[in-house]
């Protein structure tokens, strides 16, 4: 069965959602990430696609590239200096990682590892949680996270999650 693909490459392009790490189309061959995040942008619901939309300058994607073995990278800051025990922190941002160790799984694991992490951006999950919130948070984002993917690739991910325990 053929997929429906609610927007079009162009669009994410358009509209300045896709990670800066894809220079160009051909990126996506070699970079199962990359593939995996182009193929979850454009089967978003719209409503989430828009709520995800409204949210792009509250966190920066990063994907390094699986042979790069360190860096420096720049991440804007969208958040303020918070004063937490006395101590000023510094201005933060959320960071939607994925890691290099996702280009040796198969590609319903990268599919819906990106849905489950873009699920808790448009929920506004916090990043820093412990025990009962975290857990609820992380039922809430595959909750949501698995109506956004094929039976299929959930399927793949759950084999996976399964073999990892």
């Amino acid at each position: 069965m053929r997929k429906k693909y609610k927007r079009s490459l162009k669009t994410l392009r358009e509209d300045c959602i896709l990670p800066s790490t894809l220079r160009s189309i051909s990126d996506v061959e070699y970079d199962k990430r990359l593939l995996a995040t182009v193929e979850v942008l454009r089967l978003l619901p719209e409503n989430w696609y828009k709520k995800l939309l409204m949210k792009i300058d509250s966190f920066s994607w990063f994907l390094p590239h699986a042979l790069n073995m360190g860096g420096v990278e720049m991440f804007s800051s969208n958040t303020p200096p918070r004063i937490i025990c006395n101590l000023k922190t510094k201005p933060s941002s959320k960071v939607l990682y994925l890691s290099p160790m996702l280009e040796a799984e198969k590609i319903g694991v990268s599919i819906c590892t990106i849905a489950h992490e873009i699920a808790h951006i448009v929920l506004n999950h916090d990043v820093y949680t412990k025990g009962d919130q975290y857990s609820k948070q992380e039922e809430e984002a595959w909750k949501l996270a698995k109506k956004w993917v094929t039976k299929t690739d959930h399927r793949v991910y759950k084999e996976f999650d399964r073999k990892r325990r």
